[in-house]
């Protein structure tokens, strides 16, 4: 029985998107050991939107675009790479002339209310950010 209901499952499984972004995010050593000592963790919050073709069917937002999905993912306070598009290949991307990702990293807000990172930040087409991979840099803020 079991056989017959594994399959079925997978037909649920979400698909990822073969135009995915990668994102190496590098923190400096200030950063790593400062983060680490506190127990905080790092966000990187990324949402896919885009210029609304002429015959959208969706509403443009109040600066013109439309929201097509988001991913946002936890991490250590350690250098590693991130993959976006997950979302991306379930999105209604034929209500834009193009997608387009912004990626910004922060701290979670776990062991200060305030965020003590400063990021670097990418914003540009998903055909453009998914031909390599992209550094960000971090640091604490004033360091």
């Amino acid at each position: 029985m079991r056989r017959a209901f594994v399959p079925a499952l997978l037909l649920f499984a979400p698909m990822v998107h073969a135009d995915g972004v990668t994102i190496q995010v590098h923190f400096d050593k200030a950063s790593i050991e400062s983060l680490a000592r506190s127990g905080e963790r790092v966000i990187l919050s990324g949402y896919f939107y885009g210029e609304p073709v002429a015959n959208a069917k969706m509403q443009p937002d109040e600066v013109g675009q439309i929201y097509l999905s988001g991913e946002q993912y936890t991490i250590l306070p350690v250098d590693q790479s991130v993959t976006f598009g997950q979302t991306l290949a379930m999105a209604p991307v034929d209500q834009v002339v193009e997608p387009y990702l912004n990626v910004n990293i922060y701290s979670a807000r776990f062991t200060s209310e305030d965020n003590l990172l400063d990021c670097e930040i990418v914003d540009d087409s998903v055909k453009v950010l998914g031909t390599s991979e992209h550094v960000l840099n971090c640091k604490l803020i004033g360091g």
